[in-house]
This record gives structure tokens, C-alpha cells and sequence, in this order.
């Protein structure tokens, strides 16, 4: 092992790589101290830890210097930070191989909890994790570990302290702190996420401005703080959750929650501006959101926009309001779109004033950085002959004022040649099925896989519907689920726990379903059907009876402690491993023998990255479904920001596929919003073309993707 200053370097698996080049020098960071630092090499991952004390309660983040010999190597990269009994966590991507790089965490980009962490005035241990990519090896190396400097003007504050007795929306709390304090950073406006733990007098310390994006409860303490600086000035902006605090600070009062799907049969599209609106807000501001907190009319409140379900319509449901002391969103952030950016910008100035000559300085070092991205994008070759698609989420394509005709029309316009619409699920399909239950919103919205079927034949693209497996749409109803539940056909978790979102892959009923609704589509005229969700959600699924029954069965023997003993005993384990992977795959070898030579319809799937650890983590063996011609294409979710690493990923995976084509995601949405969306597109075409890769697919279709394709139509899309 190499170790110098604040290195350490570790090797995956067995040989070491070449030497790592020297330490890169520290100037102008802060070192933090280490008291002990610890390698460890367990299958999965290599990581190393810096056991150390840090307060970071202020801070923006942190920030080290990266090595790796060959990205191939490795899947993924991720940082935690010990806090109490839990970690927060949020991963990273190198953008180069073979050369120290420097690495930044701001911590609006953690928005991961395991266990349950407390806050971030006493961050115990840093690990920097790298998880197994392969079989190659490769040295992996960190250094000059210190913390990011600067003042944050806003404070995004998290509730932590909600995790413990609302587990399952531990993550979704740092999620949309994280998610404003992100569009902050696009706009030029520095923000910082502040754990609702740590909100004392000291940390609000010359913020201009305090966020509560999703905060049920407000901890006496926090209240406290936040009170204070309201009593000097400060406003505050509270979005979808009015606690009793809030409401008090804001003068306002919950009258309820409205779900839009209930009350309109479709989410809010987003919101139109009023009379009342402020300066510089957009007329209308697409915001795809599925409820609202409606509050009682205020005398001193005035309504700045409505929602409504696009532009020049409104619904009766107030969606911003503002009092004297702030603004209150009906609903959390979700806002990916210019006019989004343009309404938080009006925001952020009607509530703190001096912030508007700060978003004026950025607003023109982002068009200048713009202009040099498009001159690089424009010199980028293009490629005549590949296949190009985009996966569209939405079962109605763009949304907006966009319908499917005019959603397929921008997609060929931009150089695509296939759409992936994403049109049924588990138990719901967004047309007239004999097989699934259709859902409530075409009563209102009309057969969706008709109406792109039929855009796509006019704009000359191939129509491949997506069909997530397994798992049941958010809009399947609670009695539904409870039908599946009494009929034995929803999993169970490892602990007993029911799980009434997933069906069950051993069920007879289930299988059949899945290869039916397949059959169906290509019956329907489908140019492809897609496999998504074609998996378990983790190791945990399923341990229902039959699974035991099934298993027992296949191996001819009682399983004595179940289910602890496939997980204690290797060979057992091993033999529960390929039990779960036939169950998935008997759903994608089913329906290739259904559909091919019966009809010209292609059959493809959306797959993790790691054909070998896919087998055991989710039951995903899809080499195996490469290598047997069940599959025409595959498209792993290659969902990273950097385009070395996707590159290596890409490489890699290569090796997988056999005879079928290889169209690999790119992840457009997944990427951080910060005015690099169209450079990185392009920029991931061209890697992928360097290694003769045939075809992409991007994900997703959606309001991004309507500003990025068309700057990358200019260069490696254009004709």
C-alpha cells in the first residue's frame, strides 16, 4: 500500500495497477486532520475511511482529490458521512482516468439517509467508496481530503428529525432540499442544505433567506432560530408541508391536501401566473405534480399563481401565495425547466431583494459559458444509420401544451428514430387492454397507445411500448392491492413485511400476465414492446409462502430456517439466487417464444449495469437473455454525468450483450441542472461512437430533453 500526506491508496481484487503519479499539491484547501484511516476490501466495494471530527453544519461541503487508474474497473463511486447511528451518502463521477482529479460534495447533492443520521454538527467518520465494476484491476486513491469554502446565501433546511418516524420518505426529504438547492447552484445563487437538527441562531448567520422544502414538523429549537431571523427581516419560502410553525410564521391555514388524479383524473401541469404575480415570474411554469395543500384565504395573503393543467387554464386551487413575512408553495419542488428557474428567481427576489445583482452577474457568465458549449457541440461529427431513442415516462409524451402528435413531431425533428413510451405497468395500462386493467385517466385523455401509435406512423418512428414489470403504478388503488394481497400474488419483504407495490414473480397468474400484456402489444401493432423493472426490487423480495413452497420444491429439500438460511448457508444461497433469476427470466424467455416468428415485434429491456451482480442483487441475468436471442436489444441504464466513465461502463458491458444489439442509456435527466445538460449529451454520443457502439437511448423525454436536443441537433444529431 502507497500512502503519502493524506493518501491512501487501495487495489481491487488481487495485482496492483502502475504507479499512481505524485500527490497533487493543496494550496488554498484546508486540510482536515486524520486520527486513523482504514481500508477495507469486502466483494462488493473497496472504500476508505477517514475517522476524523467535523463540523459542517454551514459548510457547503467537502472536497478531495481522486485517482483511478481505469474506470473500468468500477461501477459506481459514492461518499458517506457518519452522523450518530446513520450515514448521509450521495455518490460521485469521476470525469478522468490515470490523473489526480479534484472532487467536490456539496452537500445539496446528498440526498441519501441509511439508518438515522443526526444532522451534521458531528460528522464522525468520511468513507469513499468504489463498487466492483468487473473483473479488472485497478488502484484507486484519495488525498488532500478538505472542506469547500464559501458563505451560502440561502438555507435549505432538511427534516432530518422526521426520518425516524417517517422511514419511507427518509431520502425524499433530502431529495427536495436537495432539489431547490440545485436550482439555486443553476442560477447562479448560493445554497446550502442545512439539517433541521442543526437551525440555531449561529447557522442562519448572514443567510438572506430560509427554505423549508418539505417539512412536516419543525423542531422546537429550529423554530426557535428561525424565528429569530424572521424578527430581524428575514422571510422565509415553505413549500407543500404548512406545519403548525409555518403557518403561524406565514399567517396562513391548511385547509387540506387535494390530489389532483382524484379530483381532475390527471396531475397539475403547473403554474399560471395572476394579476397579483411578481416581476419577472413566466406566465405559466410547468410543475408536474400529483397534490396540493390548499390554504384559507388571508386578508393580508395575495395569490400569485394558480395551478392549472397547462397554459391558459386554471384550476381553483391556489399554487404560490405570499403574506408579509414569505411565499407558500402548494406543493414540493419539482421544476426542471427554464420557466421554473425564472419563477424561483422571482421568488428568491421578491424575498430577499439584494439577490438580484447576483443572479444578473451569473445570468451572463452562464450564456458566455453557453456560447462555448455550443461551439464544441457544433464541431462534434454526426452518424447516419443508428438507431436513437428516447424512453418518455409519460404515457401522454412532453406534456404541456404538448400531445402525442406534436411530441413524436419533436423527436424525429431533433434526429430520433424511436420512441419508448412508457405506457403500461403492474396492474394498469394506459390503453384498452384485455389484460390489464385500464387507467382512469383515458376516460378523460382518450387510448394512449393509439394516439402515439399514430404519431409515430405519421412522423415515420418506431413505437416501442414500455412495460414496467413487476411493480404496480402509483395509481393503482389501495382496494386493488388489497385484492392482490388476499390472492396471494404481492411480495414479501426478508422480515414478513408485506410489499403491496410489487407482484410476486413466482405466481402463476402473475407470469402470465407479464407475457400476456407483451403478446397483446405486439398483437396491437407495437413496432417493439420494452422490459423495464424485469427484475426484484432488491435482495429482499420476495419470501412469500409459495416462494418457499417453490423453492423447496426445486431443491428437494425442507428448508429448516427460513428464510435466514439462504442468506447464512453459501450453497443455499447460491441456489436461491438462481431460483429468483429464473423467475424473471421465465417472463422474458416466455414472451420472446410468443412474439418471435409470430409477429415483427421487437423485443428489448432497460437493465442495471453489472451483468454479473445483477444475477444476485435483483435476479436480473440479462447476458443470459443476450446470449439465448430473447432479446433484440438490450439498453443498460447507464445513468452517469461523466463521459469517462460512461465510456468505461459502455466497454465493459460490450463483453454482455452476444448477438443482440447494444443501445445503451444515457441519462440525461439524472444529471445535475447545470446549464452542462446538451454538452454532456453530446459529449457521451461521440464516447460511445469512439467504440462502435450502433445506438443510444436516452432518457428521459421530457421538458430537459426539450431544451438539450436541440442544441445537440446542431452537432453529432444533425443530418
Amino acid at each position: 500500500m502507497r500512502s503519502s500526506l493524506l493518501l491512501l491508496a487501495f487495489s481491487v481484487f488481487t495485482s496492483a495497477s502502475a504507479a499512481i503519479p505524485p500527490v497533487p499539491a493543496s494550496e488554498g484547501l484546508r486540510p482536515i486532520s486524520v486520527a486513523r484511516a482504514v481500508t477495507n476490501t469486502p466483494a462488493d466495494r473497496i472504500y476508505v475511511d477517514y475517522h476524523t471530527k467535523l463540523d459542517l453544519r454551514v459548510q457547503p461541503g467537502i472536497q478531495f482529490d481522486f485517482y483511478c487508474a481505469d474506470l473500468a474497473a468500477f461501477s459506481s463511486f459514492s461518499v458517506y458521512f457518519k452522523s450518530g447511528k446513520g450515514w448521509y451518502s450521495t455518490t460521485f463521477a469521476p470525469e478522468r482516468q490515470g490523473v489526480w482529479e479534484r472532487i467536490q460534495i456539496p452537500r445539496r447533492n446528498v440526498h441519501r439517509m441509511e439508518g438515522t443520521a443526526e444532522g451534521w454538527g458531528n460528522i464522525s467518520c468520511v468513507r469513499v467508496a468504489a463498487w466492483h465494476g468487473g473483473k479488472v484491476t485497478a488502484e484507486t486513491s484519495v488525498a488532500n481530503l478538505s472542506i469547500l469554502g464559501g458563505v451560502p446565501r440561502a438555507a435549505i433546511v432538511s427534516a432530518d428529525s422526521c426520518s425516524a418516524k417517517r422511514p419511507q420518505e427518509k431520502d425524499g426529504f433530502l431529495k427536495y432540499a436537495g432539489a431547490i438547492a440545485d436550482a439555486c447552484d443553476t442560477l447562479g445563487y448560493s445554497a446550502t442544505v442545512v439539517s433541521d437538527f442543526d437551525v440555531t441562531p449561529e447557522t442562519l448567520k448572514g443567510v438572506e433567506l430560509v427554505v423549508l422544502p418539505y417539512n412536516p414538523v419543525v423542531p422546537a429549537a429550529a423554530a426557535v432560530a428561525i424565528r429569530d431571523y424572521m424578527a430581524k427581516g428575514g422571510k422565509i419560502f415553505v413549500l407543500y408541508s404548512l406545519s403548525k410553525f409555518a403557518g403561524e410564521a406565514l399567517g396562513l391555514k391548511s385547509l387540506g391536501t387535494v390530489r389532483a388524479e382524484k379530483k381532475y383524473g390527471r396531475n397539475f401541469g403547473g403554474f399560471v401566473k395572476t394579476a397579483q404575480g411578481l416581476p419577472g415570474q413566466p406566465g405559466f411554469s410547468e410543475q408536474n405534480s400529483w397534490a396540493t395543500t390548499v390554504v384559507a384565504p388571508s386578508p393580508t395573503a395575495k395569490i400569485l399563481a394558480q395551478w392549472a393543467p397547462k397554459a391558459g387554464k386554471t384550476y381553483e386551487e391556489p399554487g404560490l401565495v405570499e403574506t408579509p413575512t414569505g411565499i407558500f408553495m402548494g406543493h414540493v419542488w419539482m421544476g426542471s425547466t427554464p420557466a421554473a428557474h425564472q419563477q424561483l428567481r422571482a421568488i428568491i427576489e421578491e424575498l430577499a431583494p439584494a439577490s438580484k445583482a447576483v443572479f444578473e452577474a451569473a445570468q451572463k457568465a452562464r450564456e458566455a459559458r453557453e456560447k462555448a458549449q455550443l461551439a464544441y457541440i457544433r464541431l462534434l461529427p454526426s452518424k447516419k444509420d443508428e438507431f436513437r431513442a428516447a424512453w418518455c415516462h409519460s404515457a401522454w409524451g412532453l406534456g404541456g401544451e404538448h400531445d402525442w402528435d406534436s411530441s413524436v413531431k419533436f423527436l424525429r425533428d431533433n434526429g430520433f428514430t424511436d420512441l419508448i413510451a412508457n405506457l403500461a405497468w403492474g396492474g394498469m395500462a394506459f390503453y384498452k387492454s384485455d389484460v390489464l386493467p385500464q387507467s382512469p385517466e383515458c376516460t378523460m385523455r382518450g387510448d394512449a397507445f393509439d394516439q402515439a401509435l399514430a404519431a409515430c406512423r405519421k412522423y415515420g418512428a418506431k413505437l416501442h411500448v414500455w412495460k414496467v414489470c413487476w411493480r404496480m403504478n402509483h395509481g393503482c388503488a389501495g382496494e386493488y392491492r388489497a385484492q392482490m394481497k388476499a390472492a396471494g400474488r404481492t411480495q414479501v419483504t426478508f422480515k414478513g413485511e408485506d410489499d403491496l407495490g410489487w407482484f410476486c414473480p413466482s405466481h402463476p397468474a402473475n407470469l402470465k400476465a407479464e407475457i400476456d400484456a407483451m403478446v397483446e402489444l405486439a398483437r396491437k401493432g407495437a413496432d417493439g414492446v420494452h422490459f423495464d423493472y424485469i427484475r426484484y426490487p432488491d435482495r429482499n423480495g420476495c419470501f412469500c409462502g409459495r416462494c418457499r413452497s417453490l423453492f423447496e420444491e426445486k431443491i428437494g429439500a425442507r428448508v429448516a430456517n427460513w428464510p435466514a438460511d439462504v442468506r447464512k448457508d453459501k450453497a443455499l444461497a447460491a441456489k436461491w439466487d438462481a431460483f429468483r433469476a429464473a423467475n424473471i427470466t421465465a417472463a422474458v424467455k416466455g414472451a420472446a417464444e410468443a412474439i418471435h416468428g409470430k409477429y415483427p415485434t421487437k423485443i428489448s429491456a432497460a437493465v442495471f449495469r453489472d451483468a454479473e451482480r445483477d444475477v444476485q442483487s435483483v435476479g436480473q441475468d440479462w447476458s443470459l437473455w443476450c446470449r439465448e436471442g430473447w432479446l433484440d436489444f438490450v439498453c443498460p441504464m447507464d445513468y452517469t454525468p461523466s463521459a469517462a466513465l460512461h465510456k468505461a461502463v459502455l466497454n465493459r458491458q460490450k463483453a454482455y450483450v452476444g448477438e443482440a444489439k447494444f443501445y445503451p442509456g444515457v441519462g440525461l435527466s439524472c444529471w445535475p441542472e447545470d446549464g452542462r445538460e446538451a454538452f454532456r449529451l453530446a459529449e457521451q454520443i461521440a464516447g460511445l461512437r469512439a467504440l462502435g457502439v450502433e445506438g443510444f437511448t436516452v432518457f428521459n423525454f421530457d421538458r430537459r430533453a426539450e431544451a438539450a436536443f436541440p442544441i445537440v441537433r446542431e452537432g453529432p444529431l444533425r443530418d
